[in-house]
């Protein structure tokens, strides 16, 4: 009777458990970055009698996320491009606004430019042709002054963006790191995984992707190392949270007039390399997210 009852408790402990997880699920059912959990029951050790093995009932081996590390992959990498092109728009939209708009963009005033001069050229003798002509050319030159203000105008956003996106970056590191120390320190302790962590950082996975594309690597003690996509700017390695930072481009430009070199006004961004301290610009490596939207629109529309 009493291995009647003890074989009947831990089939109820097992389901007991089996619904406080479904509880939990439903409770998170709109949380974001939550992944539902599974309770994996076995069979309990079965004992020996006089009649041979005799189950014992069932008990709860683990909880597991509902997971798969492809498809997160496949969000993150989705999300940092979105990111990208996102950021790429806005500032597109401004600079063919003073570029291609059809009533007071540069491309409308060069076709007026080209209209007064074809105007004059078939009707040479008409005193307003030449009026017009210097109006127009006026305005020309009006609208490639705006277009340049507007430039460095987004230069200086370009610059901002970069400072502010880093300070973001770091934050997001240094909370990565905090959580893989809580991690390593469960498994440690041959705990079960932390599911509602492990979620915790995939999202903060997904932040920093937001800004820059990464890659990440599980190590066997249940942390992670973090680096840029192409996988040569350690962001996190050994539970240390390399920063980045902006300082000036290291390309020098000269005065066309004096020939002396300049100080330029365009942010890069900068790590120390781990071990070797040497400060290494990492823009070329930063592909996706919205610096890497900044920086590809700085390098192709606004050079």
């Amino acid at each position: 009777m009493a291995d009647l009852l003890m074989t009947a408790s831990s089939g109820l402990r097992a389901f007991q458990q089996a619904l406080n997880v479904t509880g939990h699920n439903i409770a998170n059912v709109n949380t974001e970055g939550y992944n539902r959990q599974r309770v994996e029951i076995s069979a309990g050790t079965p004992q020996l009698s006089a009649g041979g093995y005799v189950g014992s009932g069932s008990r709860t081996t683990s909880i597991n996320r509902v997971y798969q590390d492809y498809l997160s992959n496949q969000l993150n990498n989705s999300y940092t491009a979105q990111s990208k092109y996102n950021n790429i728009n806005v500032y597109s939209t401004q600079l063919n606004g003073t570029l291609g708009n059809p009533e007071n963009g540069v491309s409308a005033g060069m076709q007026s430019v080209f209209s007064a001069w074809n105007t004059m050229a078939n009707d040479p003798t008409n005193s307003t042709s030449p009026r017009f002509l210097l109006d127009s050319q006026s305005l020309l030159a009006m609208q490639v002054e705006n277009y340049d203000s507007l430039r460095n105008d987004l230069h200086d956003q370009v610059n901002g963006q970069l400072s502010s996106s880093a300070i973001q970056v770091n934050r997001i590191l240094n909370e990565l790191v905090s959580l893989n120390q809580s991690l390593g320190s469960l498994n440690q302790r041959s705990e079960l995984p932390a599911n509602d962590l492990l979620d915790k950082r995939d999202m903060l996975v997904k932040s920093l992707n937001q800004y820059m594309d990464t890659k990440v690597f599980q190590n066997n003690d249940g942390t992670i190392d973090l680096y840029s996509s192409d996988g040569k700017v350690p962001l996190i390695t050994d539970n240390r949270a390399i920063p980045i930072y902006t300082k000036e481009s290291p390309l020098k430009k000269f005065d066309p007039i004096s020939g002396a070199p300049i100080k330029s006004q365009q942010l890069e961004l900068w790590i120390q390399m781990p071990g070797t301290g040497r400060e290494t610009v990492i823009s070329s490596n930063i592909k996706g997210g919205e610096i890497g939207g900044a920086l590809a629109f700085r390098k192709d529309q606004l050079m």
